[in-house]
């Protein structure tokens, strides 16, 4: 297997990866039927951020030879997007840290979704 062929199918699984969670995090707060506070919805938004690294692969992936230059722009963007992203989920963690405070929302497998996501960006920034 080719590096193209290596970044292309990397590139792939990430958007399929990333799609996933956010469609498990709108399936939490539409069976829950909890309304996302702001800090949600921009944790969101960057991982949607961290999808256009991968999709930029693919387009310039359709076009011919992928440079250096191209893989090293997409996993910029992306990383960019999940250090934006890995922020806002820290800065969410860091509001209700305090013990007495329950946090917002439900929990999945024990962890506050805000914790999740700053576990999916931290997780971006590592693959990349």
């Amino acid at each position: 297997m080719s590096r193209a062929t290596f970044f292309l199918r990397a590139a792939q699984l990430n958007i399929l990866v990333l799609c996933g969670v956010l469609l498990g995090g709108f399936a939490f707060q539409f069976v829950s039927g909890e309304l996302p506070c702001p800090l949600c919805m921009l944790q969101r938004h960057a991982m949607m951020l961290c999808a256009l690294g991968p999709a930029f692969l693919i387009a310039r992936a359709r076009h011919g030879e992928m440079e250096y230059r191209d893989v090293a722009t997409g996993y910029g963007l992306t990383v960019l997007a999940a250090v934006a992203g890995a922020s806002v989920s820290v800065r969410q963690i860091l509001l209700h840290i305090v013990p007495p405070d329950p946090g917002y929302g439900g929990t999945v497998l024990g962890l506050h979704v805000y914790t999740w996501a700053l576990l999916v960006f931290v997780a971006e920034t590592a693959m990349q």
